[in-house]
Parts: C-alpha cells; structure tokens; sequence
C-alpha cells in the first residue's frame, strides 16, 4: 500500500515513476484515504518521506526507512528526515530504496518504541506509562 497525504498530482507522478501500466503489481494500492495509523499498526515495513509517520512509526517500533536523493538534494533545509538520521535507514538510491525493503520485508524484527525524545520533542511529552496505554488503546481501537 501506497498512501498519499493527497490525491492529484501525487497518485500520477508515483504511477509515473513505476511504468504505469506495464509495471503495477497486482497487489499494489495506492490511496490517501486509509487511516494511518491502522496501516503503520498492521505494516512490517514503513517507507516514509517528511512525514510525521516518521516519528508516529517509530512509537510501534518501527525503523523507518527514508529516500534520501533526487529530490532531497533540491528541498534540504526542509527535509525532516535529516532530524532522526541516526534513528532511521537512508536509501541512497532508487536502486539502495528497493533493496533496503526486501531486506526489511525478510528481516525478523522486535518491535520496540524507537525516537521518544523526538516524539516528545517534536509532538507531544509522553511518560512510559502513558505510552503503553496509548498503545493499548490505540490497539483496542484498531481490532475492533
């Protein structure tokens, strides 16, 4: 799943940049209408790019990985990503983004909240208690 802030120009360009239609997966959905937070609960990888999932991802234990070229270079002072660098994985590359998710997508990984500091940093103080229980209830929420 692909999820977009927005429709419009968004859905195009990554149409765009996969060889649409000769190269679309039959599992491939792109939307900006799924509930983020049920996606990042329920994903075991996260591809984001300055993004707040960034962080929300990282509370579910998530290590998000980042593109880091085309165009980053042209929009640097504004890349969030650049924040957490040493918390995240960077793809250099389009070829390194690939890569770095199939390693992901077989790699076993402990979910463990990651980036509380940014969290609190960037969204909102949060105490360990507290995120256990915003954890549970975010849970709740999302199986029921």
């Amino acid at each position: 799943i692909i999820k977009t802030k927005w429709d419009f120009e968004w859905h195009q360009q990554i149409f765009k940049d996969i060889g649409y239609p000769k190269k679309i997966p039959d599992n491939l959905i792109i939307t900006s209408r799924s509930d983020v937070l049920k996606l990042i609960r329920s994903s075991s990888t996260i591809v984001a790019f300055n993004s707040t999932v960034i962080l929300e991802s990282a509370i579910f234990g998530h290590r998000v990985i980042c593109p880091n070229f085309n165009e980053v270079n042209k929009y640097d002072q504004f890349v969030m990503h650049k924040l957490f660098k040493k918390k995240i994985t960077l793809a250099k590359s389009s070829k390194d983004l690939k890569k770095k998710i199939i390693d992901r997508l077989n790699a076993k990984q402990k979910a463990k909240p990651l980036m509380i500091e940014e969290f609190e940093k960037y969204i909102s103080q949060i105490k360990k208690d507290v995120l256990r229980m915003y954890i549970k209830k975010i849970d709740k929420i999302l199986t029921s």
